[in-house]
């Protein structure tokens, strides 16, 4: 699957389109995530339980577009769920 930055797709868990915005060169067993409910944990670790998210899959970062401003003027996501997800859990 080619995924780029600016492209929207879905996660296919929360079936909810999420704005890519970076592609990593991370595999999901080493990303670490930062902030949020999953912090401390690799972006495998709390997607183990899907049959399809690999440890060799890369990582995507991306913002839920549910979660973004509609003020177009608005331009800081800081406050906005940003995610990241294994490229397997992003449906075309």
């Amino acid at each position: 699957m080619d995924i780029r930055p600016a492209d929207i797709t879905i996660d296919k868990e929360q079936d909810s389109e999420v704005l890519i915005t970076k592609i990593t060169q991370e595999r999901a067993d080493e990303y670490v995530v930062k902030e949020g409910r999953y912090s401390e944990q690799t972006v495998f670790d709390y997607n183990s339980r899907y049959d399809y998210v690999r440890e060799s899959d890369y990582v995507v970062e991306g913002v839920y577009l549910e979660s973004m401003p509609f003020d177009p003027r608005e331009k800081d996501l800081k406050d906005h769920e940003v995610g990241a997800i294994a490229r397997h859990e992003c449906k075309v």
